[in-house]
Formats: structure tokens, C-alpha cells, sequence
């Protein structure tokens, strides 16, 4: 969409609404609306990194890094809560919110050092 649009209002900020918006989940805690939060600003993240390493693939392995996350470490009670270490609670929702804006957040920083010494190694070649 940038190739499109110029204004990351258009190419990063509207998409990243939509992805928190398909994330909404009534049964969440909060009404799903800090689930919703989060996963937005999880994809402002994703639409930065993407922009940042000019490869949506970069977003796609983030992406699949918080799912992971998601649903091995903090899941919901009920579908696919086997797997998860923990349960989100009504009281703890704060908490899993931040824990996982920094996990996102890390993986980031990952990605822009990985972005940063593949374009490092290109120029010696």
C-alpha cells in the first residue's frame, strides 16, 4: 500500500486498525477491546518493520513469533488451551497486555538488527 499512498496514515495506520478490528473477541476479557489494542499496535509494529526491511516477510515471521507466544505461554480458557502455560484473567489482562507488547516489541528489534546487518553485508560485497 505505500507504493499507493504516501501518507502512513493510509499504509500503516488504517491497516493496523483493521488487523486489531479482526482480532476483536467478545468472550475476552474487557470485552476484547484491549485485546484489540494490543493487536493493533501489534500491527502498526508489523507495518514498520515491514516498511523498515522493504519485505512483508519480516512482519509474517513476527507475526507468527507472537501467535506462538500466544498460544504456548497466555491463551484464552477454552479453544486450544491445552497449550497454553496460562489463562488470561480479568485482573492479569493489564498485565498479558504488556508482557505482550514487549515480546512484540523485541522481536522488532530483532528484526531491524537482522534488516540492518543483511543490508551491512551487501554493501561489502
Amino acid at each position: 500500500m505505500a507504493a499507493r499512498f504516501r501518507s502512513p496514515l493510509a499504509w500503516a495506520v488504517l491497516p493496523s486498525l483493521l488487523f486489531g478490528a479482526l482480532h476483536w473477541h467478545p468472550a475476552a476479557p474487557g470485552g476484547g477491546f484491549a485485546l484489540m489494542a494490543a493487536t493493533g499496535l501489534a500491527g502498526l509494529v508489523f507495518a514498520l518493520a515491514t516498511a523498515r526491511t522493504g519485505s512483508i516477510y519480516a512482519a509474517w515471521g513476527a507475526h507468527f513469533g507472537v501467535n506462538c507466544g500466544a498460544i504456548l505461554f497466555v491463551g484464552a480458557p477454552g479453544w486450544l488451551s491445552g497449550l497454553a502455560a496460562f489463562h488470561w484473567e480479568e485482573a492479569a489482562l493489564g498485565a498479558l497486555v504488556v508482557v505482550d507488547l514487549l515480546g512484540i516489541a523485541a522481536a522488532l528489534l530483532v528484526l531491524l538488527g537482522v534488516s540492518s546487518w543483511r543490508r551491512a553485508g551487501r554493501g561489502r560485497r
